[in-house]
């Protein structure tokens, strides 16, 4: 994967993974394109990609094979209800998962269950101002129905009150442009 790919967001994910953190999870990972990364930018660390649809990991499954990466696993797994053992990572990043979540706060304590307590934990979201958000917000006006269902935009404070309720310390909130 080329850095090109990931211009803005992938340098503010990484500058917060310590070197030594060895174990690292793409949560709700999708295509996988952050695991993918992180595994060829912490080689030494082992990369675990899970998402809750096994048709998900088809494409990571193939680019791992393609590009010889040797540091991913994958596994299906829903954050909800997540079976991965307590503090297991060192890292459990999440990119545009919990906004499709109404259970939101259930996948931020299951998060915070599998991270080791020095861990990290990473979440990225849709901001709440954005034109996005907008558009959902006109569409309801309109009594139409968003097409991908349920989506919640997060404001910074919100989602910031959000992980301390659960008992987390925000160390950072980098990244909040208009759409994230």
């Amino acid at each position: 994967f080329s850095s090109r790919i990931f211009p803005i967001a992938f340098p503010v994910i990484k500058k917060y993974i310590p070197n030594n953190f060895k174990h690292l999870l793409d949560a709700g990972a999708g295509t996988g394109k952050y695991g993918l990364r992180l595994a060829q930018d912490f080689p030494d660390s082992s990369v675990t990609i899970s998402d809750i649809l096994d048709e998900s990991l088809l494409i990571p499954r193939k680019i791992v094979a393609e590009l010889g990466i040797n540091n991913v696993t994958f596994k299906k797994d829903d954050i909800l209800a997540s079976a991965f053992p307590d503090d297991h990572f060192d890292v459990v990043f999440s990119d545009l998962l919990i906004q499709h979540l109404p259970d939101y706060r259930t996948a931020i304590r299951e998060m915070r269950r599998i991270t080791k307590p020095d861990g990290r934990i990473m979440i990225a979201v849709v901001n709440l101002w954005n034109f996005h958000t907008l558009y959902k917000g006109l569409l309801a006006l309109a009594g139409k129905e968003y097409v991908y269902g349920y989506e919640k935009s997060f404001s910074r404070r919100e989602l910031v009150e959000t992980m301390e309720k659960e008992g987390i310390r925000v160390i950072a909130t980098d990244g909040y442009y208009v759409g994230y």
